[in-house]
């Protein structure tokens, strides 16, 4: 922080001149004629001064508090002031009224009413005025804390330190950006010092917290502020009212009209200054503790001291308002200047001190240089300062900065308001790696050049920017001065850093006429600013380039008689509008690089014939242009060779949800605007029949909505005559028969349902079977349907926006799902036409891979190859020795995507009601049974850390290919998984009032924030090449990439242990005893005992056990949050018996907790006679479809295990849906798949069947299977689920249609279940029979064989 120089300070200057006396000494790199250069070395002195450093921009995201004492520069205090913002959305809970459960059954209304008040908080009415006959409570308020974080502090770590906290306003200014950041603010003009919010005393380093904990890598310190009362009250009700008023759309501003604040200042103590990262405050409630699934508010379960009757239960809860990005937050940094005075009066030497307190400033003697340089050129400046080191015996003196910015003066004040980095023009930086008694600056040669180069310039005149002629030819300063193509960086640095110009250059755009002639802006029709659009590209703001090319192209082009805005210039602008249409355009004479404009689906077009596809159907979102806006894209599409077709919506190549102007064309209703809508069909047509297209026959909604103003009755009716209308339209503009243009009907959602009410489709017209968007496929071609001159085809999804929820982000589909319905369709005649909506290309690139490589040749592949169709292509990109961890991380990427999407992890509907929007919640995924969303957590984790080392392996020039390909869907569902499961996990810890709840809602918010570091990385790979296409959420009402719902709860101090204990879901009202599951030596299966800490202070427990068989992993310990001891059984020492239990203690201070342990250890059968067979275990058998005992199959029925699909990541399939319907009642004949499993228990039981949602394969099936045990009652599963159904919604959201079924077993002992083939085609991913003892969970119990 500070050092002496001396007084002179040395530059040495190496000039390049001619010569006749020439030395040969490496010359023989120049050209002969250039033989005469010689080298000459020239010193200087430099003179040097003590300067205070006056006011400085400083916006930074850390505040500064505290004061310290230097024995040569005096003392210095800190203090700061932050506004603090409104998360949004946010909302107060509700008040109790009979129950804490909203219309919509969620826990809203937890807040205590009038009864549980009490002295400790304060009534909130949503009105002053007590004689108001609306008024009512609607919250309360306990009081307020103030938490300042710190990660590291300067100075004494036990100076004893006092702080006070003001409230922002009634002042004299009000903090803005404009005042905010220069180090000489004065808080008095923003505060009234009577508005007093709390003071604290702290040290640095806070003694009462353990040294166990302080020394936790989570710990991060702070200073704990508690509001006056009356302050917290004041405030409180200010807050909680206006939230009440406002709702969801209570926002930072309405917020900020309350509570505008906060000054934090240094009262006492010298000699420890804190760097404060985040303030937080917490405006502290009471609530209920209440039954989230009645709503009713709980009693305490011990009588307090006086009491006859149990109180309810309440805690405090809170709402969180911090400094972010987002806010203002302004530094104090005062100085002693009598001190600083006395060190800038000293002859001697030279000082520098920071903060803002005194620079050293030089003297560069540049007329000398300029005299000595007379013609040569300079080639190394080197600028040496000698430091004096003054030794201090004080222990926490300011030591010698390390690092030292060497800045120009007239650009110190820019420098830092502009936040740029040193260029070597405008500054230069030293910043040792080693140790050093002189700052040296090794090569200023840029800018001594920039000193040599000041001058004196003509005063501007006023407007000379627009002035045309002034300084240029046929044009303005404005339009010339961008013209710098041989240096835009250059350029950017002299108009003041990146945003400055893209702002200006937005400007310029933005002004320019609609007409594009000739004007001061952005002036097309004369060629020197042709190269202009370019530049966002340059800027890193390419989308403007697009922008502005494209509109260029649109606006200053016509094809007509003086179709140009400028004269030609010997083709200067023609060639200018070939090039920028076609997406490629020259960027400086003498210079490679081609600048990228808005390419017209070049590249799209090329991506496609690369691989081997030759179609395309562009978007027809509102937020993408439509194809036929820009004329060139159907050149560009032509030359590449590539087919246009259109969505299921879109006839005749018409985009109705951007094109269609109802103010102009009316209604998008063919009843009442039939001749409209068939007026710009036609242009349509016209415009595009030249061309290779594939027109979509009929007609929808806009967008993706059904036929407008249609009764039911006559739809069948109006869409026939649409067909017939479009169908002349055809023949009137392209001269070939009818039946030879390509043409397609998709009956898409309510158009499959007209059809099959007897729409007559001429025979040439292609049928285009599309699945329910979620990659199962609706339905597919009859025995009739399969002779149509047209043939049919396939529109199938990886990608979707839509109820009952989107999947934009990250491709999840499973290779082997999309093989088995493609090569269903293939089977049934759906050859001709296969589309995929891939959404953004970008995530879906792998899964775009696979569809169009089997489109090309779906007989390379089937059920064994397919899952390593990806694999292979990354391992030819990244090499075969990364196989196997290639293949592992993909297979289970798959697998744990299919199970449920990232992206619906929020577990919310979208457009579920009114409510289009999701609304997260808990997810199904169990932390109490099964160790389901526990081990989901630890696979994801496993196959991320395993990426991210084979990332970290690969050479720089594979990395970023890997990262898209591999690393950032792997570890972008990861994150996603672990934020909501945490966030779940969270808020159960806190209906426990579990010690760790905070840390988890900490996780969470890093998780939460770890996703946009990774995605903002991708975006920025390659110099940001792929910027913007990596998008979190591309839909507009998924939530997931929101914070979830968190709870923090206040945690006494005294330390309490308590026990949790696996599959004991909801407890209370069920059991008092603690019992753990039932062991058996046939799944050997461990079990464990949490032992979970509900206060601050670690407690020590003990643990011991009633039988040397029972095997703790720990037997003692002192825990701090919460630790497992593994439960295990000695199968050798363990008695035999049906009914064995054990006992474990674990003691802690008073407490004192009994755990049983049962154990199943019959003598009869044994491991090994089972072995291999299912085996009933806690109530229940669970079986892998995949892993059969026996397999009966005819003709035309092949049973085949699928692998990398299903909960199990393996299915069976009965036979495939193009074979003939079978009969299961014969079921000793009948092709069925059998499996053996051994249970201990009879009577009746319910066999659930988990099958993969697929649709019945034409309208002639089902999807019917059938289910016995041993040779019993034969019962049917099915699948048939109409789309947008509530059980259609529930399927595919989870990928399974879950059965049950009641069956009989009637004695313990071998049994055989039975899955027989009826309808072909089902698939089975899991199958469990339940005896009782199934627990709630999603993917069901665990697979229950004998290893």
């Amino acid at each position: 922080m500070k050092t002496k120089y001396a007084l002179i300070a040395l530059l040495a200057i190496t000039f390049w001149g001619c010569d006749d006396n020439t030395a040969g000494l490496g010359l023989g790199m120049f050209p002969g004629s250039d033989q005469n250069i010689n080298g000459k070395l020239s010193t200087f002195d430099v003179t040097t001064e003590s300067v205070h450093a006056g006011k400085i921009y400083a916006m930074t995201n850390v505040g500064y508090v505290g004061k310290f004492t230097d024995e040569t520069f005096g003392t210095y205090q800190a203090g700061f002031l932050a506004e603090l913002n409104c998360p949004t959305g946010m909302t107060f809970p509700g008040v109790y009224d009979g129950t804490a459960l909203d219309e919509k059954k969620k826990a809203t209304r937890v807040m205590v009413d009038k009864e549980g008040l009490g002295d400790d908080v304060k009534p909130i009415y949503n009105t002053d005025n007590e004689n108001d006959p609306n008024r009512k409570l609607i919250g309360n308020i306990h009081t307020i804390e103030l938490y300042l974080w710190y990660s590291s502090y300067f100075g004494d770590s036990l100076t004893a330190c006092r702080l006070s906290v003001y409230e922002l306003g009634e002042a004299e200014e009000e903090l803005n950006q404009e005042n905010a950041y220069y180090t000489d603010i004065e808080p008095e003009k923003f505060y009234n010092p009577k508005n007093l919010l709390g003071t604290k005393a702290y040290t640095a380093v806070d003694l009462s917290v353990k040294d166990s904990i302080r020394k936790l890598s989570t710990y991060v310190p702070s200073v704990h502020v508690s509001f006056k009362q009356d302050a917290a009250i004041e405030i409180g009700t200010k807050i909680i009212q206006k939230a009440n008023e406002f709702g969801i759309n209570f926002d930072d501003k309405t917020f900020r009209e309350i509570f505008k604040g906060i000054y934090v200042k240094s009262d006492y103590g010298d000699g420890t200054v804190l760097y404060i990262n985040q303030a937080q405050m917490n405006v502290v409630y009471k609530c209920y503790a209440g039954d989230t699934l009645k709503g009713v508010k709980v009693k305490k379960k011990v009588l307090e001291e006086g009491d006859t009757e149990y109180k309810d239960s309440t805690y405090y809860g809170y709402r969180t308002f911090t400094t972010t990005r987002e806010v203002i937050q302004a530094n104090q940094l005062q100085n002693d200047k009598a001190a600083i005075q006395n060190c800038i009066n000293n002859p001697e030497w030279t000082y520098l001190k920071s903060p803002a307190g005194i620079f050293t400033q030089l003297t560069l003697p540049v007329s000398q240089i300029a005299e000595k340089l007379q013609g040569d050129t300079l080639n190394a400046v080197k600028l040496g300062i000698p430091i004096y080191n003054e030794t201090s015996d004080k222990k926490f003196g300011m030591s010698t900065p390390k690092n030292v910015l060497l800045i120009r003066k007239k650009y110190k004040d820019s420098f830092f308001k502009d936040n740029q980095l040193s260029d070597g023009i405008t500054s230069s930086l030293f910043n040792p790696t080693t140790s050093f008694t002189q700052y040296t600056f090794n090569n200023i040669t840029q800018m001594i050049n920039d000193c040599l180069a000041d001058g004196s310039w003509v005063a501007w005149p006023e407007n000379a920017r627009l002035k045309e002629w002034y300084g240029c030819i046929e044009a303005n300063s404005y339009q010339q001065g961008w013209f710098v193509p041989h240096d835009v960086p250059g350029m950017v640095n002299l108009m003041g850093g990146k945003e400055k110009v893209i702002a200006d250059l937005t400007d310029f755009f933005d002004k320019t006429p609609s007409n594009m002639l000739w004007n001061e802006y952005y002036n097309h029709a004369n060629e020197p600013v042709h190269f202009v659009p370019f530049l966002f590209n340059q800027l890193e703001v390419p989308w403007y380039t697009q922008k502005w090319t494209r509109y260029t192209c649109e606006k200053a082009y016509a094809n007509k008689v003086e179709g140009i805005v400028g004269n030609e210039d010997v083709g200067q602008m023609s060639a200018w509008y070939v090039l920028a249409a076609s997406g490629i355009h020259p960027s400086c004479p003498g210079n490679t690089r081609m600048e990228i404009t808005s390419p017209v689906f070049e590249k799209v077009c090329e991506l496609i014939l690369r691989m081997k596809g030759n179609m395309l159907a562009p978007a027809m979102h509102p937020s993408s242009g439509a194809f036929n806006k820009y004329p060139e894209n159907k050149l560009v599409a032509d030359s590449y060779g590539i087919i246009m077709s259109t969505s299921h919506c879109e006839p005749l190549l018409f985009n109705n949800v951007t094109e269609w102007d109802k103010k102009i064309m009316g209604e998008w209703n063919y009843m009442t605007n039939k001749e409209g809508i068939n007026k710009m069909l036609d242009q349509r047509v016209l415009e595009n029949a030249p061309y290779e297209n594939i027109y979509t026959i009929a007609m929808r909604g806009i967008h993706d909505a059904g036929l407008v103003g249609v009764p039911k009755d006559k739809e069948v009716n109006l869409v026939q005559e649409v067909i017939a209308d479009q169908r002349g339209i055809l023949k009137k503009h392209i001269d070939s028969p009818i039946d030879s243009i390509p043409q397609i009907f998709v009956p898409y959602k309510e158009v499959l349902d007209i059809y099959e009410r007897g729409l007559r489709l001429p025979e040439d017209i292609m049928l285009v079977w599309p699945d329910d968007n979620f990659g199962y496929i609706k339905r597919l071609n009859n025995k009739e349907e399969r002779s149509r001159r047209g043939g049919a085809g396939v529109y199938y999804h990886i990608s979707y926006l839509g109820e009952p929820h989107d999947y934009l982000w990250l491709n999840t589909t499973p290779p082997a799902l999309m093989f088995e319905e493609m090569r269903k369709a293939y089977d049934t005649g759906a050859k001709r036409y296969w589309l995929l909506n891939v959404g953004d290309i970008k995530p879906g690139e792998l899964g775009m891979k696979t569809f169009l490589d089997m489109a090309w040749d779906i007989d390379k592949f089937d059920f064994d190859n397919i899952n390593n169709h990806q694999v292979d292509f990354l391992v030819s990109i990244f090499g075969e020795r990364y196989r196997e961890d290639i293949e592992d991380v993909m297979n289970s990427y798959y697998h744990l995507g299919f199970q449920h999407k990232p992206e619906a992890m929020g577990w919310g509907y979208e457009w579920n009601n009114e409510h289009v929007q999701e609304r997260m919640t808990d997810t199904d995924f169990s932390f109490i049974n099964y160790n389901e969303a526990e081990g989901r957590i630890q696979e994801y984790d496993r196959i991320s850390d395993k990426s991210e080392k084979i990332w970290n392996a690969l050479p720089e020039s594979h990395k970023a290919a890997f990262y898209e390909l591999v690393f950032y869907p792997v570890k972008g569902a990861a994150l996603m998984n672990k934020k909501m499961l945490v966030a779940q996990q969270n808020r159960w810890y806190a209906r426990q009032g579990r010690t760790a709840t905070n840390y988890l809602a900490d996780r969470v918010k890093s998780y939460h924030d770890s996703i946009d570091y990774y995605t903002d990385k991708y975006n920025s790979l390659l110099n940001g090449k792929w910027n913007h296409m990596m998008a979190l959420a591309p839909g507009w009402t998924a939530t997931y990439q929101k914070m979830p719902p968190l709870t923090t709860i206040d945690v006494p101090q005294k330390a309490e242990m308590r026990i949790f204990l696996p599959e004991q879901d909801s407890p209370l009202g069920k059991t008092t005893l603690n019992v753990l599951p039932c062991v058996n030596p046939y799944t050997r299966k461990e079990s464990f005992i949490e032992l979970y800490n509900v206060g601050k202070q670690a407690f020590t427990w003990n643990a011991k056990t009633s039988d040397s068989w029972i095997k703790l992993s720990r037997q003692n310990g002192t825990t701090q949050l919460q630790e497992r001891i593994i439960v295990s059984v000695d199968w050798v020492k363990v008695p035999v018996g049906e009914r064995i239990t054990g006992e474990i203690e674990v003691i802690s201070g008073g407490r004192q907790e009994k755990v049983y342990l049962p154990v199943f250890n019959p003598a009869y059968p044994t491991v090994g006679e089972l072995k291999g067979w299912y085996v009933e275990d806690n109530g229940c058998v669970s079986i892998n479809p995949g892993k059969y005992h026996r397999k009966v199959e005819n003709e035309d029925i092949k049973i085949k295990v699928i692998k990398g699909l299903g909960y199990e990541n393996q299915c069976i399939q009965l036979g495939e849906a193009v074979e003939p319907v079978q009969n299961p009642r014969r079921s000793g004949e009948a092709a069925k798949v059998e499996y053996d499993f051994y249970t201990f228990n009879a009577g009746s039981v319910t066999v659930y069947t988990y099958a993969l949602p697929v649709f019945p394969v034409n309208s002639e099936r089902g999807t019917c299977f059938g289910i016995m045990i041993d040779n019993g009652l034969l019962k049917y599963a099915s699948n048939n689920a109409k789309e947008y159904s509530g059980e259609w919604r529930e399927n595919v959201y989870r990928n399974s249609t879950i059965n049950a079924v009641t069956l009989n077993i009637d004695k313990p002992g071998k049994h055989t279940l039975k899955l027989i083939c009826s309808d072909p085609g089902m698939i089975i991913q899991k199958v469990v029979i339940d005896m009782g003892g199934m627990k709630r969970s999603y993917l069901g119990p665990e697979t229950t064989i004998v290893r």
